[in-house]
């Protein structure tokens, strides 16, 4: 269902270069699960007790850090909707809430995302950066921030889950330039007359290239998430693999790393240097594990949680979740691999080489297909713990 929508979608925003409203997106009956994961979000945010992690608050299009501690003190009940949730908090004042990462605190929600974007990733690979998800809760009015555009390399997906509808606003840029005379932002009434509106009911899609200048608009209570689809520019990639070539060399045993070069002959000096200090191989290994890492988790940047049930592994058959392989490579006497974002070392072993073989191929594995040197109690209760296994079902 989900192909046919992207291939779409893909074609008509011209590789996510033009702004493009997709209708029902999103399956109708869908959306009452997502709006469930977004509740737990919440919960789950308020639990870590650190509202000054990707949180935002405003009331009546003011930024309120009162209300931001507000929120985290007073996560919604169980049996609450976030519409009762937030009219109880801010006592019927126009509120925004805006929440990065999201991922981070639904497994549920990371693991349906996966899954529906998996045909995107198919077609347009997965970005440098990885994939992010925010969101954008309340009865705000226009976005309190203004009419703006993304940084260079940061495309969106604006996902409208209602219940309300909502409003988005693209301008031209030589339009927006006329009256905003080159601000990166600007209120949007003065610029209302050459905007462009797109209406968005629960279950549409707005694709926002980081290119578009935009503003959205919710009247009523409604929700709306955003998936970041981050192209990282070169610097921020280069900065990245020197931070994971570090790491990795000293992970290094095979050289000590206290030992003085030897004195050279200036004009050897170079090529000898080179011999002792070679960044071919790790910087090869570093671009390895940075696609290794994105690969293993659905292209998202976030680790899964580590708090994944734990089911009782004697007598049953456990496979990988349909979107999340475990990518690995081996390195001397040692078999790196990834689950769900996380960075695992073992012993390089060939039946534990043909095991993730077997799984990353759908096969289903056994705890008897363990040899007793490999451990594999605690290691598919490990796995577990990631969200990387799950039980196989017979057919």
């Amino acid at each position: 269902m989900h192909t046919n929508h992207w291939d779409e979608v893909w074609n008509l925003t011209d590789h996510m270069t033009k702004p493009h409203r997709q209708k029902a997106m999103i399956p109708k009956e869908d959306l009452p699960f997502l709006t469930e994961c977004y509740r737990k979000v919440f919960q789950g945010f308020a639990k870590l007790g650190q509202g000054h992690l990707g949180l935002k608050v405003f009331i009546d299009q003011q930024r309120d850090y009162e209300a931001t501690q507000a929120l985290v003190d007073n996560p919604p009940f169980d049996h609450e909707s976030l519409e009762e949730w937030g009219n109880r908090i801010f006592k019927g004042k126009k509120f925004g809430i805006i929440l990065n990462d999201i991922q981070a605190y639904s497994p549920e929600l990371m693991t349906y995302m996966a899954g529906f974007l998996r045909p995107l990733l198919q077609t347009a690979g997965i970005p440098g950066g990885g994939l992010g998800l925010l969101f954008f809760v309340g009865n705000y009015g226009f976005t309190p921030f203004g009419v703006h555009k993304e940084n260079v390399g940061e495309e969106g997906f604006l996902f409208h889950i209602g219940p309300g509808s909502k409003t988005f606003y693209t301008w031209k840029t030589e339009d927006y330039d006329r009256v905003s005379r080159g601000s990166i932002t600007h209120p949007p009434q003065p610029l209302m007359d050459s905007a462009i509106p797109h209406e968005l009911q629960p279950g549409d899609m707005m694709c926002i290239p980081s290119s578009v200048y935009h503003i959205g608009h919710t009247g009523n209570f409604s929700i709306s998430m955003v998936l970041d689809f981050l192209n990282s520019p070169t610097r921020q990639m280069k900065q990245k693999m020197a931070s994971t070539i570090q790491e990795l060399m000293e992970e290094d045993t095979s050289f000590n790393p206290m030992q003085p070069l030897p004195f050279q002959k200036i004009t050897e000096a170079e090529e000898e240097l080179l011999k002792y200090v070679n960044l071919d191989e790790p910087l090869r290994r570093a671009a390895r594990e940075h696609l290794m890492k994105l690969e293993s988790n659905g292209g998202f940047y976030t680790p899964s949680r580590t708090d994944h049930p734990i089911a009782e592994v004697h007598a049953a058959s456990w496979k990988l979740p349909p979107t999340f392989p475990i990518p690995f490579y081996t390195y001397k006497e040692t078999l790196i691999a990834f689950v769900r974002g996380h960075r695992i070392k073992w012993t390089n072993h060939p039946k534990l080489v043909e095991i993730l073989e077997n799984w990353n191929r759908g096969k289903s594995v056994m705890l008897d297909d363990f040899p007793d040197e490999l451990n594999g109690f605690q290691l598919l209760c490990y796995l577990q713990s990631m969200g990387g296994l799950e039980k196989a079902i017979a057919g």
